[in-house]
């Protein structure tokens, strides 16, 4: 059989054949751990490397150093899938220590198949399963220290099976389900439109019912110290520790067998229980509990009501059970709901009044900007600061909530290129927006226009409470807050190019090659507000300061819309409240129960034409962020608000801002990549082999490069 030389396979495969030493340079291993990769067939032959004699020609003279050569563009693969440990646990945010503890955690199958060799592993895996491997770190110290706070499904496992039956049912019937009524009267109005939710809310349920049971069979489910503080504050009459300090406990053999042999039917919940299911409380915690067991109680009633109506149809019909007793069932049954009732009562009236009323913050054009600058600039990394960025400019141009931000995906939410093809393929697309009488379309223009629009889409999927999606034209994005958005994905895409055009929109840096990593909670993607707000003082008052969340963006967006705008066309005028209701999405659907109080009546049932809904934002929100210009624009449409707006201090321009993170980026780069050459030439046979570079030109170029990386590493200080 005629072997193909080598020449044929690269031509084959397109790509060139690289020897041992070449191939281990690159994949940044040494020529006896690739061997070592090869014979325990972590390769595959034939595809990956090639054996000289068997898989094609020899070639040259004299005996081959080693019988293998490897396609480069395999190695290049393999070279961005593994990387260093030390390089794995500074993307995922991990000490030494920690790694190498998670590491033990990993079975020896699944170890061997990710460790390329002591110096190389698979990346993309850790970022997949570095929250599995911390639960199984937890659940594996749990056995051996018994103190630690337990899971739900450990919650779940101690509840009857009848009760465990109906949390099941329940959850189904919630997802599926708009409300739930007893006696032609509805307790519950609407349904739960996310798992997620529905998933939160079924483990406070169990957390609150094993609680119960616990306590009914005559075991306290906290740990020692939370008991020693319970007794502590009970003895000397001071407040009792708040659920915060109370950790559940696991039973021990003999407990485990107590909630065994006791029943717990929450249709026989009485004043006792909630006795003990309010220990260590709060009185903010007791209100949160009881709307937890609020619909669940009376989705008990619902199935004693349903069961009770087969019963009696079955009793009036031709040899039915004759001595059903209709009267004194449906008198159970009242009984019943009166002992929800007395338990769901609340002895809290209403929530604690806070001594001092949080204040609303309502920034002007100009702080809006001031605060937009100082986040760009913060001391974290470029992209961390452009995603910050990002974040709380969508904020304060689009309205969107934190609870909806959290679930952008790039390629469901954002109208970006699909097209891997086409040149703009993963950003967002712009439009002209072309108005002609009562009519607007969208044209489509290039990235560089400068007047080009953007959309979104919040789907039903992720909108708060699934009643405020986006209209069918889509949530608008003024040119600028596109251009930014575009911006952060071109640094992204160039820290994780594998995920271009797809998964979360934000992620974490530690998964950040991992579109799919959502951050856990909304809370957890805004929290980095609450660590700077302190810096915001200066650009809003210390008060503003102090009471600044992700959520004042949306605020801001609003009153700019309605209140510090005036329209130049009447027309217009009348459509701005609308237009803010829209585009904030307050009002979308009649089943926002919210709603009604704020909408404009004339406005309310008729679809907002895109014409006025572009035309209402390009006066409010299409402003420019330089202060002359930004002057200019506010003596235009809010002349009221320009001293009080603008005459406090400079306003950087948004470009600035943008080549500072552009420039930290391009030397954090330059220092990455000055540090590989070092690296390279310190080793003679390398900088020979690599850099074509010996004896003294070796030297001369190590010395030159130490300098330049000195001097990028002071501009980066």
């Amino acid at each position: 059989m005629n072997l193909p030389t080598k020449l044929e396979i690269e031509q084959r495969l397109n790509t060139k054949l690289l020897g041992v030493t070449d191939a281990a340079i690159m994949l940044g291993v040494v020529n006896s751990e690739l061997l070592q990769i090869i014979a325990e067939k972590k390769f595959e032959c034939g595809s990956t490397y090639f054996e000289i004699g068997k898989d094609l020609q020899r070639f040259g003279k004299g005996k081959p150093g080693y019988p293998y050569m490897f396609s480069q563009k395999k190695i290049e693969e393999l070279n961005l899938k593994y990387d260093s440990l030390t390089a794995i646990r500074k993307e995922i945010n991990r000490s030494e220590s920690e790694i190498m503890t998670l590491i033990s955690y990993i079975d020896p199958d699944t170890l061997s198949k990710i460790r390329l060799s002591t110096r190389k592993w698979d990346k993309e895996w850790f970022f997949r399963n570095i929250d599995r491997l911390e639960q199984t770190k937890f659940e594996k110290s749990s056995v051996r220290n018994n103190t630690h706070k337990v899971s739900t499904d450990y919650f779940f496992e101690h509840l009857d099976k009848k009760l465990q039956n109906d949390i099941r049912n329940f959850r189904k019937y919630r997802l599926k389900n708009h409300g739930i009524s007893f006696d032609g009267v509805d307790y519950v109005k609407s349904k739960i439109n996310k798992k997620s939710t529905a998933d939160f809310q079924i483990a406070r349920l169990m957390r609150n019912l094993y609680k119960m049971k616990c306590y009914r069979a005559g075991i306290n489910p906290n740990d020692a110290e939370y008991k020693a503080k319970l007794e502590t504050a009970m003895a000397n009459g001071d407040p009792l520790p708040t659920s915060h300090d109370a950790h559940f406990q696991r039973l021990n053999l003999s407990e485990a067998q107590l909630m065994k042999e006791t029943i717990f039917d929450v249709r026989t919940l009485d004043e006792a229980d909630k006795a003990n299911l309010f220990i260590g409380l709060s009185e903010t915690t007791q209100l949160n509990v009881i709307q937890i067991l609020r619909p669940f109680l009376y989705y008990q009633l619902m199935l004693e009501e349903e069961a009770y109506f087969t019963a009696l149809e079955d009793s009036m019909s031709e040899g039915g059970d004759t001595s059903f007793d209709s009267e004194k069932e449906w008198k159970r049954i009242k009984l019943m709901k009166k002992r929800f009732e007395r338990f769901l009562k609340q002895n809290v009236n209403q929530r604690p009044v806070a001594t001092q009323p949080r204040r609303k913050v309502f920034a002007t054009r100009k702080q809006l900007v001031d605060v937009f600058v100082k986040v760009s600039n913060l001391s974290a990394t470029p992209l961390v600061n452009l995603q910050r960025a990002c974040q709380i400019l969508m904020g304060f141009l689009t309205g969107i909530r934190p609870i909806e931000l959290v679930d952008i995906e790039i390629d469901k939410h954002l109208d970006v290129e699909s097209d891997p093809n086409h040149v703009d393929f993963g950003y967002l697309r712009k439009y002209k927006i072309k108005v002609s009488g009562d009519d607007a379309k969208y044209v489509r223009t290039t990235l560089d226009d400068p007047q080009g629009w953007g959309r979104m889409w919040i789907t039903n999927e992720i909108a708060k409470g699934g009643y405020s999606p986006s209209p069918d034209y889509g949530t608008l994005i003024v040119p600028r807050l596109i251009d930014f958005i575009n911006l952060y994905l071109r640094k992204l895409y160039e820290k994780a190019p594998s995920t271009k055009g797809k998964g979360y929109l934000f992620r974490s840096s530690s998964y950040i090659m991992n579109p799919m990593a959502r951050y856990s909670s909304p809370k957890t993607l805004t929290s980095w507000i609450f660590k700077v707000r302190n810096q915001f003082e200066g650009i809003l008052s210390n008060e503003e300061a102090g009471n600044f969340s992700y959520y004042e963006t949306r605020h801001t967006v609003n009153n700019t819309i309605v209140n510090r705008t005036i329209y130049p066309d009447p027309q217009i005028n009348e459509w701005k409240r609308r237009v803010a209701e829209v585009h904030c999405r307050h009002s979308m659907e009649d089943r926002d129960p919210h709603a009604k109080s704020q909408v404009n009546v004339e406005y309310y049932q008729e679809k907002t034409p895109l014409k006025y809904y572009y035309l209402v934002l390009k006066h409010a929100l299409d402003f420019p962020f330089n202060k002359e210009e930004l002057l200019k624009w506010e003596e235009t449409y809010y002349p009221s608000g320009v001293e009080q707006s603008l005459d406090e201090q400079t306003t950087d321009n948004i470009d600035a801002s943008h080549s500072n993170n552009d420039q930290s980026e391009d030397v954090l780069e330059m220092i990455s990549k000055l540090e590989d050459k070092l690296n390279t030439l310190r080793v003679p046979h390398q900088a020979k082999r690599v850099l074509g570079l010996e004896k003294e030109q070796r030297l001369i170029a190590l010395t030159e490069t130490k300098k330049a990386l000195d001097s990028l590493k002071k501009v980066e200080k």
